[in-house]
């Protein structure tokens, strides 16, 4: 964060509790004397930007740690959606997308889907749906951004029933920038 000197960070839940200052650096290896996160359970992680002894800015996020069993079928099933030899912006829309947000992992759809945009998709719904992954993820300007190529491929390729998905996408987008 612009202006901030060092940060705080603070990790709580199921037996793990520990605050860590970090200064001259925006990354941190996990402390080894700290009792490891374990699968299965919810962590609030929350980063606080400092400029000398002020708090600028919190930042908490929930982290849920998937059970093992759960990533490793979730890796299977990505694995044969490569083996079926899909056509990429269609494994990604169609299959990627369903499997990472059954288990609500938003961030691995965002890169699936970035992933298709810049390998050069022209493909309306890939922007779409990236969109609504962004809103999802409360970030109001990627999602109007990618709404706003969606409406561009979708009139040209003449997608109406896909224009009007990304009409209402940007109609929250609106909201969410005005509440």
């Amino acid at each position: 964060m612009a202006g901030a000197d060092s940060y705080t960070v603070i990790v709580k839940g199921n037996g793990v509790e520990w605050e860590e200052d970090v200064k001259n650096t925006t990354s941190i290896p996990y402390p080894k004397q700290q009792k490891e996160l374990q699968y299965g359970n919810t962590y609030t992680i929350t980063v606080i930007s400092n400029h000398g002894d002020q708090a600028l800015n919190s930042s908490p996020l929930v982290v849920h740690l998937l059970p093992v069993d759960d990533v490793q079928l979730i890796k299977d099933e990505v694995k044969q959606i490569f083996d079926l030899g899909l056509p990429s912006d269609e494994a990604a829309f169609r299959d990627l997308d369903a499997i990472y947000m059954s288990k609500l992992l938003l961030d691995e759809s965002i890169k699936t889907l970035k992933a298709r945009v810049m390998a050069g998709s022209k493909n309306p719904t890939i922007y779409r749906l990236l969109g609504d992954r962004y809103l999802g993820a409360l970030l109001a300007d990627e999602a109007e951004q990618s709404y706003t190529i969606a409406a561009q491929l979708a009139k040209s390729s003449g997608k109406t029933s896909e224009l009007e998905k990304v009409q209402s996408g940007l109609k929250l987008v609106k909201w969410l920038k005005n509440r």
